[in-house]
């Protein structure tokens, strides 16, 4: 099932989106239980299907760490908004993710985008998903 957490990237290790004069606005919180649906939008790899899985985030500040029962990623919040990048094995080789999502303004779902790339250092393929995300 290559690439079935692609998606997760959109939650994979969260890097700073910049504000304003290059500072951070202050991490809206979102730690807790979420819900996460990723639909595939373009996959040239073949075989990726849209999914829904729980992920839990836990939240120091700007930094979070997001577990599914089979991954973990690390990353961090500015604001709003999410920005990731993170990998992992699968299939004999390795996904790469960068992703981004907004937190709604009162905090109880977020929206956003993810690409990702396998590669096994021979062969590679790319896609990308839509994700939504709801707390539980």
């Amino acid at each position: 099932m290559r690439y079935i957490f692609g998606l997760l990237m959109g939650f994979a290790v969260f890097a700073f989106a910049a504000c304003g004069d290059g500072g951070c606005a202050d991490p809206v919180d979102v730690a807790g239980e979420w819900e996460v649906t990723s639909t595939v939008v373009s996959d040239n790899c073949d075989g990726r299907e849209n999914q829904t899985f729980l992920m839990t985030i836990t939240q120091d500040a700007n930094a979070l760490t997001a577990e599914t029962p089979e991954l973990t990623f690390n990353g961090t919040i500015c604001g709003n908004q999410l920005q990731m990048t993170g990998s992992f094995p699968e299939d004999g080789g390795t996904v790469t993710v960068n992703g981004t999502l907004v937190v709604s303004e009162d905090g109880s779902s977020m929206e956003g985008s993810d690409g990702w790339t396998w590669t096994d250092g021979v062969e590679s393929c790319f896609g990308s998903d839509s994700l939504s995300a709801s707390r539980i």
